[in-house]
């Protein structure tokens, strides 16, 4: 079945870890959630000091049917959620 894609940027402080923010989208979307790539880090210009961006890529896919948008809208909102529990992460919109 077709798989989804949809970007995610989010502000962290310089020392977390890329792993910790892929876990959180990992558990939060659970089964759904086939890959997580990071794809860019900025550190520079347009970031605020003792802060980095991370970007990734995450693909949805389910083993027994098309996922419709709404499905992927819904996992994409729960992930942004989970990632906002932590007041020392923004995610950018």
């Amino acid at each position: 079945y077709p798989s989804s894609i949809r970007d995610i940027a989010i502000l962290v402080p310089r020392g977390v870890k890329v792993v910790d923010v892929m876990n959180v989208i990992n558990v939060t979307g659970g089964q759904m959630v086939r890959d997580v790539d990071m794809f860019d880090m900025d550190e520079g210009q347009g970031i605020a000091d003792g802060r980095k961006n991370l970007a990734f890529h995450i693909v949805y896919q389910a083993d027994d049917r098309t996922l419709e948008s709404k499905e992927v809208d819904d996992l994409y909102s729960r992930i942004i959620a989970a990632l906002e529990e932590n007041s020392a992460w923004e995610v950018r919109k």
